[in-house]
């Protein structure tokens, strides 16, 4: 994602998923609530208003983009997380083991 070391990408992940799920999930759940019920509204009465239509799908979408956006911060930490397990346990390996597994040198 960045120049980020994988423990830095770890720490990203975890504060990205507390505000995500203290302040940014709930706001976003709301809105899309309020965009879909407005849409739906819209549509139900004004099928003719294809601006207004347009407008509150595009917010739609949006919203849901930027909810993926903030996912993939998550599941980047995720995979940094895996590659410190894989380091340690490379790291513990012996030096026998590591070239049975064609890891080290011979």
């Amino acid at each position: 994602m960045n120049e980020l070391s994988d423990a830095q990408r770890v720490e990203r992940a975890a504060r990205a998923r507390r505000a995500i799920e203290e302040f940014l999930a709930p706001a976003l759940g709301r809105a899309h609530e309020t965009f879909s019920a407005r849409l739906k509204d819209i549509c139900a009465r004004e099928p003719w208003a294809a601006d207004r239509i347009a407008a509150l799908a595009n917010a739609i979408r949006i919203l849901e983009e930027l909810g993926k956006d903030l996912e993939a911060a998550i599941h980047d930490g995720d995979a940094a997380a895996q590659a410190l397990l894989r380091a340690e346990k490379y790291e513990r390996l012996t030096p026998a083991r590591r070239r049975l597994l064609g890891i080290g040198p011979f």
